[in-house]
């Protein structure tokens, strides 16, 4: 009569164990994802699991099978997301996984406990520690990483945008602050405005977005010009509860390594006070 609680105890461990290696990931990596996707592929992977396990299949195939499915479920939990950067979040997860196993293995032969007691409180050490530091960071660096709803020509399309201290990009002698979103989400969220911007860079007329060429400086680039327009307004926040600005200046960049796997927007910490 011990085996159903025995093994629902051991379902639940490994429950918990993957959402905080989850978790875990989506801290390291500034990645916002909402519950649901975290706690569904937590359920499908052991769905996965333990019926290769119960089916009598070796370790081996249950190891690689649960590899291989782990990389399929990190794309739902990931989202919409390049191949690099999902084979990135894959070996981070990996990474952590092995690392989770060596605070398992020190914590277990300090406290004089066998591995499969320790493995539980060893994934709620690092999840604590992995908050913890990546607060630390965040804090230091005045980097955070907001949901962001920009509106251009009636289009509203939500995103990611990396609030950064660190951008001093503004727009003409008035000082309007400028935050920058990668051409690659034009190109793919916002169809019309791509078109536009095609036609400005070709000479046409496009007198309703303000195109216009804001001066630029960044590292390996002492010297640039960013395509600038103006969009209708720019939404900070989860249901704008950080805040909303009207004709916000947004500048284009082609340069990919500006952005990172979790923002597609460089938001100017004085875009609200515009």
């Amino acid at each position: 009569m011990r085996l159903p609680a025995e093994f629902f105890k051991l379902w639940f461990s490994q429950a918990v164990i993957d959402y905080l290696l989850f978790d875990c990931l989506c801290a390291v990596w500034h990645h916002s994802v909402p519950i649901w996707r975290k706690l569904l592929a937590v359920i499908l992977e052991l769905f996965v699991f333990w019926v290769l396990l119960l089916s009598g299949a070796s370790w081996k195939l249950v190891v690689f099978g649960s590899l291989i499915v782990e990389g399929g479920l990190l794309r739902l939990v990931w989202g919409t997301c390049g191949f690099f950067a999902w084979l990135g979040a894959w070996a981070g997860k990996f990474m952590l996984t092995v690392l989770l196993g060596g605070i398992c293995l020190g914590t277990a032969l300090l406290a004089g406990r066998t591995f499969q007691a320790m493995y539980l409180p060893a994934a709620l050490i690092l999840a604590v520690v992995v908050r913890i530091l990546t607060a630390i960071e965040q804090q230091k660096t005045g980097r955070r990483i907001f949901p962001v709803g920009l509106a251009v020509r009636g289009c509203l399309v939500w995103t990611k945008g990396l609030y950064d201290t660190g951008n001093c990009l503004y727009d003409g002698s008035r000082q309007v602050p400028v935050s920058i979103v990668s051409r690659q989400l034009i190109r793919e969220d916002f169809p019309e405005l791509e078109i536009c911007l095609e036609k400005f860079m070709r000479g046409e007329n496009t007198r309703s977005l303000a195109f216009h060429y804001v001066p630029y400086k960044s590292l390996g680039c002492p010297e640039g010009m960013l395509l600038c327009f103006t969009a209708e307004y720019l939404i900070l926040g989860e249901n704008g509860r950080k805040g909303m600005t009207m004709h916000p200046r947004i500048a284009v960049s082609e340069n990919s390594a500006l952005f990172g796997p979790a923002y597609q927007m460089i938001l100017n910490p004085d875009v609200l006070q515009e």
